[in-house]
């Protein structure tokens, strides 16, 4: 079994120096999901939706665990942007906005409540979420559409990290679909498997810690997923 949590980070260290690879340092990737919005329950994809003031307060509270950063990168959304650029302005580091983190486009349903859905229309979202990478609205982005755009640019986010002089602190203001395919990238399982959007649970203001070594072995480890915004002083 492999080696987990600290002692994880330790042997990978350890397996860098028996390789003659200098080890000097480590970059921190925070990816932060996006509060909650203002308004009803929706399908927010494409939808440009604002943080309800509790949704700013949730990601507010994660500051003190993701603190101190050298750079910010944001959806374009504003749910994601506006937050990125305070933090951005607060503490002097650079802002990059990068389209391949924005959330999945999901068509004719996308930001519409649920609510406002016409009964006879639930059969077409019902079979979305059982089967999300073979069935996609009418006009919506297919998943696996999503996934490539989102992989080409959580790869370009380390290939930017492995030529950095010196290790980053970086947070990803982001979305849970974002966030679940960068996972299942970097642990290499199935995409296109419906659990991965259905039971795994990426909540609003929730955080989750990758760390890359620096010298060499690009493959990032998992520190933690999904820590939620009420909890995040309770386990620095």
């Amino acid at each position: 079994m492999r080696p987990q949590g600290h002692f994880c980070r330790s042997w990978a260290a350890v397996n860098h120096e028996e390789r003659g690879v200098a080890v000097v340092g480590t970059h921190h990737v925070f990816l932060l999901r996006h509060g909650q919005v203002a308004g009803p329950a929706a399908l927010y994809g494409k939808t440009d939706i604002a943080l309800s003031a509790a949704g700013h307060n949730e990601l507010n509270s994660q500051l003190a665990r993701v603190l101190p950063l050298t750079r910010v990168v944001s959806s374009p959304l504003k749910r994601c942007l506006d937050f990125a650029k305070s933090v951005s302005e607060r503490e002097a580091i650079p802002l990059h906005v990068e389209a391949g983190f924005r959330e999945c486009n999901f068509g004719r349903w996308d930001g519409v409540p649920f609510d406002d859905i016409p009964t006879d229309c639930w059969g077409d979202l019902e079979k979305f979420w059982h089967a999300p990478s073979v069935y996609h609205f009418d006009n919506a982005e297919p998943l696996q559409v999503m996934q490539a755009r989102v992989v080409a640019a959580w790869g370009a986010l380390l290939q930017m990290l492995q030529n950095e002089s010196q290790p980053q602190r970086v947070l990803l203001v982001t979305h849970g679909g974002v966030i679940r395919l960068v996972l299942a990238s970097v642990l290499g399982v199935n995409w296109a498997n419906p659990a991965l959007f259905s039971q795994w649970q990426i909540g609003y203001g929730s955080v989750s810690l990758l760390t890359l070594l620096r010298g060499g072995d690009t493959r990032p480890i998992i520190n933690y997923v999904a820590l939620p915004a009420d909890v995040a002083s309770k386990a620095r």
